[in-house]
């Protein structure tokens, strides 16, 4: 039986792509109080001769003309303040993100164990089938229980049948059958002497 997933549920693709999404969305994040954190702490970023904290963002990630990228690296050579503004982005921006989860792989049966797993299914079957037929096999049949005064005591079993077929002993100790018309006398000792001269119909 196939299992489907439900049309609303997302794929795993889907999750991982929107757990990038998330982790890439945080170390913008990052980045952007970073660029805060400077902007408020050094009073100097407000200079009329430095680059907006946004051009500068871009000058990290390579998105400046070339014009504009050359004026914001000269501009680097003479002020620490900015340096260390690029040095805290280009540190946020290089985070390396933790591991997508992955999920855990699917144990793939070899074909030797599926194989013997079909053999004991097959296996169970058939024994279930033989008890089965032992117990349609051996049904109740007439059976009177005497325990006779001998040395040991003895229960003495005799059970008629009308064709051939097992007959159970209680002691369990042995078993014969008894032909059409016939009875079986069978003979088991057992240790309880109080039951001696007693008689049980079961």
């Amino acid at each position: 039986m196939s299992h489907h997933r439900p049309a609303s549920e997302p794929s795993r693709d889907e999750l991982l792509a929107r757990l990038a999404e998330q982790r890439l969305a945080s170390s913008r994040m990052d980045i952007v109080r970073v660029s805060d954190l400077v902007s408020a702490t050094d009073p100097l970023r407000s200079g009329p001769d430095c680059p907006h904290p946004r051009q500068i963002e871009d000058y990290v990630r390579g998105r400046l003309k070339s014009r504009k990228q050359v004026a914001v690296r000269e501009h680097l050579t003479h002020c620490p303040t900015c340096r260390r503004y690029v040095v805290g982005l280009r540190e946020a921006s290089s985070r390396p993100l933790p591991p997508a989860p992955v999920s855990a792989p699917t144990p793939v049966l070899g074909i030797g164990h599926i194989a013997g797993l079909t053999i004991a299914g097959v296996l169970l079957l058939l024994a279930n089938t033989a008890m089965l037929d032992l117990l349609d096999a051996v049904e109740a049949q007439p059976v009177s229980v005497a325990t006779v005064r001998t040395e040991p005591p003895r229960v003495v079993v005799e059970a008629a049948s009308l064709e051939p077929r097992p007959v159970v002993v209680p002691a369990g100790e042995s078993r014969e059958t008894a032909g059409e018309g016939e009875s079986l006398v069978e003979a088991t000792e057992v240790g309880d002497p109080a039951a001696r001269g007693a008689t049980v119909q079961p």
